[in-house]
């Protein structure tokens, strides 16, 4: 008898899908994110990145998480900062 992965449907399935679809690096920093907004800096560094690595793939991770929903981000330029999307509802509060 085959054994079959489980079919999901709704949430799960698109948010399975979703992750899959994430580089490393994306997937590191959605990881490093919390209910807190700090810098891309600070993401590099709890995401693991090498510090060697300039912070530019870290802030295109972000940019594409926030496009996707799952990070939100407030202030300008270099006052940047980002934290997981759901935090975005307690700083508009």
């Amino acid at each position: 008898m085959a054994m079959h992965a489980p079919i999901l449907d709704g949430p799960e399935a698109d948010s399975d899908t979703l992750l899959r679809c994430l580089t490393d690096v994306e997937q590191a920093v959605l990881r490093a994110l919390d209910d807190e907004f700090v810098s891309a800096t600070v993401i590099r560094w709890r995401a693991k990145l090498p510090t060697t690595q300039r912070v530019g793939p870290t802030l295109a991770a972000c940019a594409k998480l926030e496009q996707l929903g799952l990070a939100a981000c407030i202030g300008v330029g270099l006052g940047r900062r980002w934290a997981r999307a759901d935090a975005a509802e307690f700083a508009s509060a």
